[in-house]
């Protein structure tokens, strides 16, 4: 199983190498969220304090929150999971909603005002029988929150976005209620070196 979701993961990567067109600043991700997340921990006091400042976005975000999203704040980092398709017109869409405008309307109010952070967006969906089309509508779906976020004047040299297919399912395939929790957008928000450097110098107010 693990082989196969390398796999997966490694054809996300071609495809967006291949057939990812850039708008403006956006860019395809190159490394996972969690490997971004990792990547951009400080630890020791400078952590803690990137820390504080993630609880207070996470939970100014949760102030406005539409069901089947979840936030969570871990690793000087805050993610958001958008369960099933409750950003998209239907199981087939890359269609936002006016309801998931308006969240995430919302949403880019936060990341404005908590400038110094970036953000990937990543795409999963069930498992079909064309794994290349599983990878592209993931990403187009990512791709489409990205780009949205960007409208409402979100840095799009913040923003990365990826799909994923099929790969790290929540639950099996063989369902319909388990296809639903695969597909999915999941968002991870960290630090910048900005905010790293200001952690270390003790100057951010919280």
């Amino acid at each position: 199983m693990k082989i196969i979701e390398n796999m997966l993961v490694m054809m996300a990567l071609m495809v967006l190498a291949t057939n990812c067109s850039h708008t403006k600043g956006l860019s395809s991700a190159n490394k996972t969220a969690e490997q971004s997340i990792e990547a951009a921990k400080v630890g020791g006091k400078a952590g803690e304090a990137i820390s504080r400042y993630m609880d207070r976005q996470a939970s100014e975000i949760r102030t406005d929150l539409p069901t089947n999203v979840t936030v969570s704040t871990k690793d000087e980092a805050v993610t958001l999971i958008y369960q099933g398709d409750s950003l998209f017109k239907d199981s087939t869409s890359t269609t936002l909603t006016p309801a998931a405008k308006t969240h995430l309307n919302n949403l880019a109010g936060t990341l404005r005002k908590y400038k110094n952070t970036n953000i990937v967006v990543e795409g999963y969906t069930a498992l079909t029988n064309d794994l290349h089309k599983d990878v592209e509508f993931s990403s187009d779906r990512a791709k489409t929150v990205a780009q949205y976020l960007e409208s409402q004047k979100v840095g799009g040299k913040r923003i990365k976005y990826v799909g994923y297919g099929a790969a790290s399912p929540l639950a099996q395939n063989n369902t319909q209620q388990g296809r639903v929790q695969n597909r999915r957008i999941e968002m991870a928000i960290y630090a910048n070196d900005s905010l790293k450097t200001q952690a270390k110098n003790g100057q951010l107010p919280y």
